[in-house]
């Protein structure tokens, strides 16, 4: 029988046919992504070379410890992200965040020149992304302040480990449950309006290639 793992890695195998040696990687966080950083500690040990910006100190520990050049600057942007996903539709919208990364995560995928998405076949809601519940980092400054401006629109928030969940970024994040969300760009748009926002986990308008194991093959979603 096929399982998530074995999805996730047969997603990771084609994900991993795009990394070139000298590349400048944007490396995601979540169990899905450490799969791929499996695959690619075999070929970094078999002499490639490629530097990395983790999204989060867990990400950075296992792939320093992978072998990869862990960036200290960046000039020139990021060649390539690789990083999982809780959720997404056949708009190619994502719901990420579940790993608590997220706002790192949409700085380094906004800064990429290409971003591929590995998934089990689990995360793919052809009806539109919203069955996950949205991340959103918010400032620690009175977040109750925040959740009831949520609230007031219609939006059930409920702090990630009632208020202990410390981002590495020193935030909070409030899980939001909303249903199948029709228009994510402008749910995206209103979530970041509400001050005390630092990022939402809706990702849209980056045109990722998604490679998502379907039992014993893969399935590419792409523009």
């Amino acid at each position: 029988m096929i399982s998530a793992l074995d999805e996730k890695t047969a997603a990771a195998r084609e994900a991993i046919k795009h990394v070139k040696d000298g590349m400048l990687l944007g490396l995601g966080t979540g169990s899905t992504f450490e799969v791929f950083l499996g695959l690619l500690e075999k070929k970094i040990k078999a002499g490639l070379h490629v530097r990395g910006i983790p999204s989060s100190r867990r990400t950075e520990e296992l792939a320093a410890r992978a072998g990869v050049e862990i960036a200290d600057e960046v000039r020139s942007g990021i060649d390539l992200d690789i990083d999982g996903t809780d959720e997404f539709d056949d708009r190619l919208f994502l719901i990420k965040g579940g790993g608590g990364a997220l706002f790192r995560e949409k700085i380094i995928a906004s800064s990429s020149r290409k971003i591929i998405i590995i998934a089990d076949s689990s995360k793919y809601n052809p009806i539109g992304i919203g069955r996950f519940p949205v991340p959103v980092e918010i400032t620690p400054f009175h977040p109750e302040l925040t959740i009831a401006r949520f609230r007031s629109i219609g939006i059930d928030c409920v702090l990630r480990g009632s208020g202990n969940y410390v981002t590495d970024s020193g935030n909070l994040i409030a899980d939001c449950s909303m249903g199948t969300i029709e228009d994510p760009v402008a749910m995206e748009s209103a979530l970041k309006a509400i001050p005390g926002v630092i990022e939402v986990g809706i990702f849209t308008g980056m045109d990722p290639v998604i490679y998502m194991g379907q039992g014993e093959s893969v399935k590419v979603f792409q523009k």
